[in-house]
């Protein structure tokens, strides 16, 4: 066992000590916290470490996601606080109002909102006033009194109405040109003209959310599946845990390109495979190049951190920026080089195993027997075989996607369920079904299924966490696929079913638009005639000249036992 990263000893006791996150640091008032476990036993210090270790981190988690304020949106409040009262005074002593007036409205506002009308300059109670405009600062910025960021906030209150007095004691004292004590204020008094800038713009400080803030907002508003909006969390997370969590018009291309080799550090399912371990530890491991995460994997969360961007510079003005545009690492230059077709004798391993052939029973479906079950592990392959269907698309099927299309039974792939997702728009198709399916009895499989036609032909595959039917039985079919059909290369997964159809169909010369519609790719061409007889004929005749080398048993349909799962 490992000694404790958090962990240790001093004088013959055992101490806890955490560095703090830099980005963290001016929010706790230190760089590291110490504390003594009051004990000189290991086993109960280490106990002890870890549990401080995870309430810490989680503590640091929930400081990123709280408000924040930086030194700037600090003097902006302050400035704004100050600019209230001096244009109160300017407007009882009929003194006209400086070019403030735009940025005094946004606390007059404040003000009228809770009923409390801004001090008259006469004897002001300082200390009333400030605790009234403390309190309704923290309400506006979301703050808990006696926070941290309640501290900062009163500092810059304080700051603010102090150079207030001195504004009102100058003015009392017969002073026509008053000077400001503090530079924050300095062009918010009368007739102020800054020396030798008479044309000059003055130079505004631009402010923005903080990341985390952004991507909260983009995701509330967001209409994509749960997979990509957790693609988007995740990815924001752990930008934030490796450079804090920054005002995104403040993030740089180099910050993205450090992002970018952050990720390429990163193992395959780091989440699920180190639960524990930060991700800021796991980019300073040392991994094989097998272990770490593909480039397709890479790119998706590059693509969801521009996203973000994209969608805050449509919803702010001072972003103006993409940092993380044209930024993709390049990866194969085709989608064989990525995923391999199966070969033939992959096939064969495939589907003249005792899971199609016939097996001994349920729990012992890879061991050769007489009882072939028909149910989602039987079908789902078979059909991606014979269909060149992704995945989700055929685990989502409704009973009623499977009809009769005149003489042509077809697979109807669609959104009309609110559980279904579709990749592409072109994606929306439908697929003639095979001989060998017909001949293997699938559409009596799902026309004795019972239920009503919403109901789901496959009812045994659970809706995933990302909120698609083939996050689980993916990794169901992964495992047997290099552990009971024995098929090691890890360039093949269940996708290259759709290579294999691919690549019989252009073997027996269909056409490739043909081919595109029956795989639903993107096309120009492919959405004409959606779904006519015509269309589906020709597509009839294409998916039938695809042969491939199984010795499907001829006996299959009269085994003794032929078993299909009763719906739920």
């Amino acid at each position: 066992m490992g000694r404790q990263t958090y962990l240790f000893k001093r004088a013959g006791t055992y101490y806890f000590r955490m560095v703090i996150p830099a980005d963290l640091r001016p929010r706790f008032g230190k760089n590291e916290l110490v504390s003594s476990l009051h004990t000189n036993a290991y086993a109960l210090a280490s106990a002890h470490c870890a549990l401080l270790a995870g309430d810490f981190n989680r503590l640091f988690t929930l400081a990123r996601i709280q408000p924040m304020l930086s030194l700037e949106q600090l003097k902006q409040i302050s400035r704004t606080i100050f600019a209230t009262h001096l244009s109160s005074h300017q407007a009882a002593m009929n003194i006209p109002h400086s070019p403030t007036q735009v940025l005094t409205s946004l606390l007059m506002n404040k003000y009228a909102s809770f009923n409390i009308s801004p001090s008259t300059p006469i004897q002001p109670d300082f200390s009333e006033v400030e605790q009234t405009t403390l309190l309704i600062a923290a309400k506006q910025e979301g703050i808990e009194e006696g926070s941290t960021e309640y501290a900062h906030l009163k500092k810059a209150v304080s700051r603010a109405l102090t150079e207030w007095k001195h504004y009102l004691q100058e003015f009392s004292a017969g002073q026509l040109e008053i000077t400001a004590r503090d530079s924050w204020f300095s062009d918010l008094y009368p007739d102020y003209t800054p020396p030798q800038m008479v044309n000059t713009p003055r130079d505004v400080t631009l402010t923005s959310e903080l990341l985390s803030v952004i991507t909260t907002r983009h995701l509330a508003e967001d209409t994509a599946d749960k997979k990509s909006k957790q693609k988007k969390q995740v990815a924001a997370n752990w930008f934030v845990e490796w450079f804090g969590d920054k005002q995104i018009h403040l993030i740089t291309k180099e910050d993205a390109r450090n992002y970018k080799t952050n990720l390429a550090r990163m193992p395959k399912n780091a989440t699920q495979r180190y639960p524990n371990i930060s991700t800021s530890q796991l980019i300073q491991r040392k991994f094989k190049q097998t272990d770490l995460i593909s480039t397709s994997s890479l790119n998706a969360y590059l693509v969801a951190m521009s996203t973000l961007f994209n969608w805050a510079k449509k919803n702010y003005d001072n972003v103006v920026n993409n940092p993380f545009e044209g930024i993709a690492v390049k990866g194969p230059k085709n989608d064989k080089e990525k995923r391999r077709a199966f070969t033939s004798e992959q096939i064969k391993k495939i589907f003249e195993n005792p899971l199609f052939s016939g097996c001994r029973s349920e729990t012992q479906r890879y061991i050769p027997g007489e009882i072939v079950i028909r149910d989602a592990k039987y079908w789902v392959p078979i059909l991606g075989l014979y269909t060149g269907a992704r995945l989700n698309e055929i685990c989502q099927l409704y009973i009623e996607d499977v009809y009769k299309h005149g003489e042509i039974w077809v697979l109807d792939i669609n959104q009309n369920g609110n559980d279904k997702r579709l990749k592409t728009v072109a994606a929306r198709r439908k697929i003639p079904l095979h001989p060998q399916l017909l001949a293997l009895g699938f559409h009596n499989y799902v026309t004795t299924q019972g239920g009503t036609p919403k109901d789901r032909v496959f009812p045994e595959i659970a809706l995933g966490a990302d909120d698609t039917y083939s996050h689980t039985y993916s990794k169901q079919f992964a495992y047997a696929l290099r552990n009971k059909f024995e098929i090691t290369d890890e360039k093949v997964t269940f996708h290259s079913f759709r290579h294999s159809l691919t690549d019989e169909l252009r073997n027996a010369d269909v056409d490739t638009a043909d081919i595109k519609r029956i795989l639903g790719h993107e096309d120009s061409s492919v959405t004409a005639n959606y779904g006519s007889s015509e269309t589906l004929e020709r597509l009839h005749r294409a998916i039938s000249k695809v042969h491939f080398p199984i010795q499907w048993h001829e006996s299959l349909d009269s085994r003794p036992r032929v078993v299909a799962r009763a719906r739920d």
